[in-house]
């Protein structure tokens, strides 16, 4: 279980500050997080849902070898296009927030999906499970069960806090 919850943990950190660089990149600024820690869930959540492809998919014994790529690609594709346009409306519905604006994307399909962003989940998908997870899993397994807990109880005063204050 810790095993998840650090996973969580570490790609919400990763994609904090890949929004941050970007932010001061491309629009010259920091970004304003929903949350108070740095982490973005939806990184995490996303990470946790390619282990669980992986797992049906790439070690799955019933699918023919030639075929698990090509059903892990397609799958990722699908399932994290559609988490995150079911993220982008829950948080627009019940936050009354925005969090990403893909309009002026070429390939936008509404406010929250686009096809270049779509694709580029999917690669980084394909080179987390290939080349970063076996590496990355060195530096989770070792994180104290202490620290998740602690962690754990952050992240739920800060959603609380968050909801109230933001």
């Amino acid at each position: 279980m810790y095993y998840y919850i650090n996973t969580f943990y570490i790609y919400s950190l990763f994609g904090y500050i890949y929004e941050l660089l970007l932010g001061i990149i491309t629009k010259g600024k920091i970004i304003n997080n929903l949350l108070f820690e740095p982490i973005k869930p939806i990184y995490g959540i996303g990470t946790l849902f390619v282990l669980f492809l992986e797992k049906k998919i790439l070690k799955n014994k019933d699918i023919k070898k030639e075929y698990k790529i090509l059903i892990f690609i397609v799958t990722v594709f699908v399932s994290l296009t559609l988490f995150e346009y079911l993220t982008g409306v829950t948080c627009h519905k019940f936050l009354g927030k925005n969090l990403w604006n893909y309009k002026h994307k070429h390939f936008h399909i509404g406010k929250y999906i686009c096809l270049e962003v779509s694709i580029l989940w999917t690669v980084l998908s394909v080179i987390y499970t290939y080349y970063l997870k076996e590496r990355m899993n060195k530096i989770i397994k070792k994180i104290p069960v202490w620290f998740s807990n602690t962690m754990i109880i952050i992240t739920i005063t800060d959603i609380l806090v968050s909801l109230i204050i933001k």
